[in-house]
């Protein structure tokens, strides 16, 4: 399991414990994707289960994925628009899968797209990016570090120099994740000098949610991170992660994934 911490340019490391137990192999690695903003990404590759129906659950993240089915007859390419919902989705049986998760889209050139219209959303990978040679190129990859090397070199082509350069939303998401998501309107309005109108606009513009809603997101990663390594069930991940007390924890856990915490754990292996 990735730690969950905030690295010195506010880069993520969020979870998906869904996926793992989805899988009877699981692999990841947390490289540079962004060349410009020095941003980095969760590479990781998984094997299915070998049964029908697999679904796997996915629980908010603010974060984008691209992943590629590397199975030798029903390859393909999706994109998981950024994720602010908890849902499921359908994974194929006995395939491996290759994806690669940013913690920050800032400066992708997508084709004509915007993040607010895909959140949440499951689309083809060719609609955003028409090149079907890159995903011949991951599908038939012999390994994991050869897909992670041809995605980086393929993605640097779609980052634009201008876009990439740090605008108000994406210092506000960096704010946002240095504090942990604990920081309010109020210190990015202080920080930034800006007002709370308007830095609510250029975050939307930018990451396609309320900057609130974002901060509640990270609060809950950080959260779901520390019950994911827990061993017994005391749950000492309330004032530590911003939370008031227990009961505004299982407010916000019941709010993104529908469960409270002492239950989730319990049920995340279980999805079938």
């Amino acid at each position: 399991m990735t730690d969950y911490n905030v690295l010195a340019n506010g880069d993520l490391f969020p979870i998906q414990p869904g996926m793992e137990a989805a899988s009877i192999s699981y692999v990841e690695k947390v490289v540079e994707w962004n060349p410009i903003t020095q941003n980095a990404a969760i590479f990781y590759q998984l094997q299915t289960k070998e049964k029908n129906n697999q679904k796997t659950w996915l629980v908010p993240d603010g974060c984008m994925d691209f992943v590629f089915c590397c199975s030798p007859t029903k390859s393909s390419a999706t994109i998981l628009g950024k994720k602010f919902k908890s849902r499921c989705i359908e994974m194929e049986c006995g395939s491996t899968y290759f994806g690669v998760r940013p913690f920050s889209e800032h400066g992708l050139m997508i084709n004509g797209i915007s993040m607010k219209e895909i959140a949440n959303d499951v689309i083809p990978f060719l609609e955003m990016f028409p090149d079907e040679d890159i995903v011949e190129t991951i599908t038939q990859a012999e390994s994991f570090e050869q897909r992670i090397s041809s995605f980086r070199t393929y993605i640097k082509k779609k980052i634009n120099e201008q876009e990439a350069k740090i605008d108000l939303g994406h210092y506000c998401f960096l704010q946002i994740c240095a504090s942990k998501g604990t920081l309010k309107m109020e210190g990015l309005v202080e920080k930034s000098g800006y007002s709370d109108r308007y830095l609510r606009k250029k975050f939307e513009e930018s990451f396609g949610i309320p900057p609130k809603k974002f901060g509640q997101i990270v609060m809950f990663q950080n959260s779901l991170n520390k019950l994911m390594k827990q061993k017994n069930s005391k749950l000492d991940i309330v004032f530590e992660n911003g939370y008031y007390d227990q009961a505004h924890l299982n407010h916000q856990f019941k709010k993104l994934v529908n469960v409270p915490p002492s239950e989730f754990k319990n049920i995340i292996c279980g999805i079938s």
